[in-house]
């Protein structure tokens, strides 16, 4: 993107990014936030705020969300596993939890899909370690989750940007590479699909 210290000084067009992408204080992976909490829609609130100063700025081409996203730079990464794995007592395993007694009824029928012998829903807030190489129900149901992890983190930022200013593009968020297609699930939030050639 274009120096911060050229902008206003020559009558050139430029596209910028936000000076922050949102975070919470619970990690899910990296710096992955918990996408379903109170928190992130608060920080994507404030970070979409930086746009206002120029959100009538006729030179103004777009602006990036953010810049390669560390948690990304896994190869294969299935956040749903990230959640289970991890000991905190986030919003995103409260809601896998949620769909996943939505999706079995009875923990009976997951340990069946799971080929695994947990004692009820309630255990998965122990942490458990690569669950979706269990088996391929399990699989399906972590890649499941994860997408919706993965939109909430697009989706929620780029409302909240597009309520501050209509006016310009998104232009993504410069991924390093892609791993895996569920990593650009929700581009149609973005103008412009961005990634970066090394």
């Amino acid at each position: 993107w274009s120096d911060d210290s050229i902008l206003g000084k020559w009558n050139m067009p430029y596209v910028t990014s936000l000076p922050e992408f949102p975070a919470t204080t619970r990690k899910i992976f990296r710096d992955f936030p918990d996408v379903f909490s109170w928190e992130y829609q608060a920080a994507a609130e404030r970070c979409a705020g930086s746009l206002t100063e120029r959100r009538d700025d006729p030179l103004m081409i777009g602006y990036f969300l953010r810049n390669e996203p560390a948690w990304a730079f896994v190869d294969n990464l299935v956040l749903a596993d990230e959640v289970l794995y991890n000991p905190e007592r986030t919003a995103c395993k409260e809601l896998l939890i949620e769909f996943l007694r939505d999706r079995y009824g009875d923990i009976n029928k997951l340990n069946d899909s799971w080929h695994s012998s947990l004692e009820s829903f309630e255990s998965l807030w122990q942490p458990r370690k690569d669950v979706s190489k269990w088996s391929q129900g399990a699989r399906e149901d972590m890649r499941c989750f994860s997408r919706r992890m993965l939109r909430a983190y697009v989706e929620i930022p780029a409302r909240e940007c597009r309520k501050v200013d209509p006016n310009h593009m998104i232009l993504g968020m410069r991924w390093a590479w892609i791993s895996d297609p569920d990593l650009v699930i929700a581009w149609e939030n973005f103008d412009v699909f961005s990634i970066n050639c090394y």
